[in-house]
């Protein structure tokens, strides 16, 4: 029996080595990699193979989430993300999510974080590219080159070219491919700049537009574009629309969206219909989802462990949860029934559970907001794919 109670408490103090990212917090926040604390965390989990779900470890999280939040919502939230990043927390997990190059979850202090919606990233924008010292060649002369190599996703090549002092002339051609090209690399400000700068009377004015109007929505420029797109006085009203429709579910503007989607016109396009139609689900989905409150979450969690997150939307969380604040009970109670209260492994036990148990309360209570959060996400990166691929198909 003791040595079950040993194995036990080296699995709960190795689990503590694991964790998710606190991306917005600053370096100097985090712990030397080269301390003792850092090294001995580091190696109860790699003799216990606790697994790394998410990067950096806990063992980073926890002393800049106590400067971030205090000592008690450090200590809290640093246990709630144990509970989660387990196999069993974890299984629900959207891959999508995971950062592809470690395959890990990265999620900072804003998940224990009272938000509110911030216009910052909805005011107009102003960047600055550096310059590009003009040249005498007419970019149109090499059109059909600079295609050849963005179709062949050789697009970093093309704007080695492209970019390069000396060579082009300044003209409606250099931006639009400029724009193009910064694109498809996913440079979305110099994408919105250049293709923003082609003037009404180009030819290329239309596929530069939407495109620029596509960048800003990128940026989280919705209202910006949204601007821009009602001045919109050309041909391809299908596109105006489909992108209108977009930028207002992204705002979360439902009565802006029903206004564009129930205007007369009609699609040209088939892409163009599919994509409306792809938007049309995604808004049923946003106005179907019924808004959860985080203080029912916590006290769901509070009388039986796990299930505020449960409510909030996460089913192996709250299994994850459950499990692990019940079996710490489970272990206290027997030390206790036989050792008597005042046993150092009751108190330890009893300790470690009770923060397992305040941590879940914790971590519920911001659970709805997270879900949601990963949710939005989700649906603005299908809202953005419908926008993208009407583009290509249309805009040929």
């Amino acid at each position: 029996m003791h040595r079950a109670l040993k194995v036990i408490l080296a699995v709960a103090i190795a689990l503590s080595a694991t964790g998710r990212t606190a991306l917005l917090a600053q370096p100097e926040h985090w712990p030397d990699s080269g301390s003792l604390y850092i090294r001995a965390t580091d190696a109860i989990a790699r003799q216990t193979g606790a697994g790394r779900s998410f990067s950096p470890a806990s063992n980073y999280y926890l002393p800049a989430a106590v400067s971030r939040f205090g000592i008690i919502g450090g200590i809290l939230s640093t246990f709630d993300r144990i509970n989660r990043s387990g196999r069993i927390g974890m299984a629900a997990q959207n891959d999508s999510f995971r950062d592809p190059s470690d395959h890990r979850l990265h999620e900072g202090f804003e998940a224990y974080s009272f938000k509110s919606i911030t216009e910052a990233g909805r005011q107009p924008i102003h960047i600055e590219i550096p310059p590009v010292a003009p040249g005498r060649s007419n970019a149109g002369s090499d059109w059909s080159f600079i295609n050849y190599l963005l179709e062949s996703g050789m697009k970093r090549d093309a704007a080695a070219i492209l970019f390069q002092d000396g060579i082009y002339a300044p003209s409606d051609t250099l931006s639009y491919l400029r724009g193009l090209t910064a694109y498809y690399l996913k440079d979305f400000g110099t994408a919105s700049y250049y293709l923003g700068s082609v003037g009404q009377t180009s030819p290329l004015f239309d596929q530069a537009f939407f495109h620029s109007t596509a960048s800003l929505m990128e940026l989280g420029c919705n209202a910006q574009s949204i601007a821009l797109l009602e001045g919109y006085n050309g041909a391809r009203n299908d596109l105006k629309r489909l992108q209108l429709e977009a930028a207002s579910l992204m705002e979360d503007d439902f009565s802006g969206y029903l206004n564009y989607s129930g205007s007369a016109s009609e699609a040209t396009s088939y892409s163009v219909m599919q994509a409306e139609q792809s938007l049309a689900r995604i808004y049923s989905d946003r106005t179907a989802a019924k808004e959860k409150k985080p203080w029912i979450a916590a006290t769901d969690s509070a009388i039986i462990p796990g299930l505020g997150k449960v409510y909030a939307g996460n089913l192996s969380e709250g299994i994850a949860s459950f499990l692990v604040v019940g079996s710490f009970g489970a272990v206290t109670a027997e030390c206790i029934s036989k050792k008597g209260c005042g046993d150092w492994r009751s108190i330890t036990f009893g300790a470690l559970g009770a923060l397992f148990y305040l941590g879940n309360i914790y971590g519920s209570y911001f659970s709805v907001e997270r879900i949601n959060t990963y949710t939005h996400e989700a649906q603005n990166q299908a809202i953005m794919y419908n926008i993208h691929v009407p583009l290509r198909s249309v805009l040929r």
